[in-house]
């Protein structure tokens, strides 16, 4: 089936995709930039311009999609950006980022280069499992390192845990 949509990420890159695909993932119509348009199939594909780089345009739809986007090698913060995006677009993040989902897959494997950012990654969006799996590269880290900015981005659950964590190791 040929693509409907067109979506052209901030700096310009085209992303050719089907318009129910994207509808089907989200909750509030792609943040309402699907609301309404020509009806797919008719005519030439729709044109979408979001304010999201390629990068983490590139995220956000391999997900949908359920492709890993792993060949891209994302950075922390490319997909930290494309969580906060995946939440703008109505996409159920818990959903996606779950455990045998390729997005969970790769967050899991980037996690031991720096376990800490992504344990506060997965704190921050209430990401159980993945917070779980990520925790055993944990019982090494200092906690006086902490900073009050990934104290924050944790929030207390996560912090507390980490601390239990530590402490049970001790004990």
């Amino acid at each position: 089936e040929a693509p409907d949509l067109i979506v052209v990420s901030s700096d310009k890159v085209f992303f050719y995709v089907h318009r129910h695909r994207l509808l089907a993932a989200s909750n509030n119509s792609f943040k309402d930039l699907l609301h309404g348009g020509p009806d797919p199939g008719r005519g030439p594909p729709l044109v979408l311009t979001v304010q999201d780089d390629a990068p983490v345009i590139n995220v956000v739809l391999h997900t949908i999609y359920g492709i890993s986007s792993e060949q891209f090698q994302p950075s922390l913060e490319v997909l930290s950006s494309s969580i906060d995006a995946m939440k703008e677009y109505g996409l159920p993040v818990s959903e996606y980022i779950s455990p045998n989902q390729p997005l969970y897959l790769l967050l899991l494997s980037q996690a031991p280069y720096n376990p800490i950012n992504f344990y506060a990654l997965a704190g921050a969006h209430n990401l159980e499992d993945l917070a779980v799996a990520i925790s055993p590269h944990l019982l090494s880290y200092n906690l006086s390192s902490l900073t009050d900015e990934l104290v924050a981005r944790m929030g207390a659950v996560y912090l507390r845990r980490l601390f239990f964590l530590h402490q049970g190791r001790l004990e």
